[in-house]
């Protein structure tokens, strides 16, 4: 008997153009999935090593500071020594009263020459309103950024140039944009107009919340307008008092932003690089300083000195 005649011989079917049809799609939603699940790995490995960089970086700067404090030590022991003193550095700090050393190379009470000892924030080494209006603009911005990380924020700059009237993005844990923040590091008071203009970007991005950090105050004017409403000013003094309460770790990081690099000189809005002194060549502020772009004449930006 022949095998097609065989009673358990179950012919092949033959396969229509809607079964490989659907062999194809079935192919490439399995496709699909895989690279999915290869960019969400890259994208979560892109964002932990970004993480590790800037942790490291902190870290470094700190260590650096530290090795800094240790110089200083060691050459004040060696003036005590060289000058037949013997007084011990940690008896000296926990005494409240210093001795008097005469042309000593470190000042009494010179709380700048110790940062960051033992990974502590010292009292006289906290925030100040002095530190905050002497750092560069972009510091300021990178200083809000941080304390808004430190509180469970997912803060983010928006970058060089024009901005829009958004200096910071807030998200939540989720990914949401749920607010909008602006940094003016300025010396006169903000008005009601720069708050309203917050206020109106707020609206036309849909979010219900905005923060206007700035390290002058506010009119009473700008006060008024933000009853009622989920806009939040927050002054120099206000932002120190919040910094001042977190953790001294906080503290620390918080600290090491502010003054990372060359921390006083201004930055280029739309360069993102430290400007230079210049002179005035001619016009009525002639002989007169100002910082300028190291980018002249490609770019014109500059700033007044005080």
């Amino acid at each position: 008997m022949s095998r097609y005649h065989h009673e358990n011989f179950k012919p092949k079917k033959k396969k229509t153009l809607i079964d490989s049809i659907a062999n194809f799609l079935n192919d490439a939603k399995r496709q699909f999935k895989i690279e999915m699940e290869r960019a969400n790995a890259e994208a979560i490995k892109k964002k932990r090593v970004e993480k590790e960089r800037k942790d490291n970086a902190v870290k470094r700067h700190i260590n650096d500071e530290i090795k800094k404090v240790k110089v200083k030590e060691d050459n004040y022991k060696k003036y005590n020594s060289l000058s037949g003193k013997r007084i011990d550095t940690e008896r000296r700090t926990e005494s409240k009263t210093e001795p008097k050393l005469k042309n000593s190379p470190l000042k009494k009470n010179n709380a700048h020459d110790f940062p960051f000892l033992s990974g502590i924030v010292p009292t006289k080494q906290k925030l100040t309103k002095s530190l905050l209006l002497s750092i560069d603009w972009k510091n300021y911005e990178n200083v809000c950024i941080e304390y808004l990380r430190i509180r469970n924020w997912k803060a983010n700059g928006t970058g060089n140039g024009a901005d829009g009237g958004i200096d910071i993005t807030i998200n939540s844990l989720e990914g949401k944009l749920v607010g909008i923040a602006q940094c003016k590091a300025w010396k006169k008071q903000i008005g009601v107009n720069l708050v309203r203009e917050l206020f109106g970007v707020m609206a036309s991005e849909g979010v219900e919340k905005g923060i206007f950090f700035t390290t002058s105050t506010f009119t009473p004017d700008a006060k008024t307008f933000c009853v009622n409403k989920k806009l939040y000013l927050i002054d120099c003094n206000e932002l120190i008092n919040r910094m001042n309460k977190l953790e001294e770790s906080h503290q620390v990081k918080l600290l090491a932003v502010a003054t990372s690099g060359n921390y006083t000189t201004p930055t280029c809005a739309k360069c993102n690089v430290k400007m230079t002194i210049r002179v005035s060549k001619k016009g009525s502020n002639i002989g007169r300083e100002f910082w300028g772009c190291v980018n002249f004449p490609r770019c014109r930006s500059i700033i007044n000195k005080p």
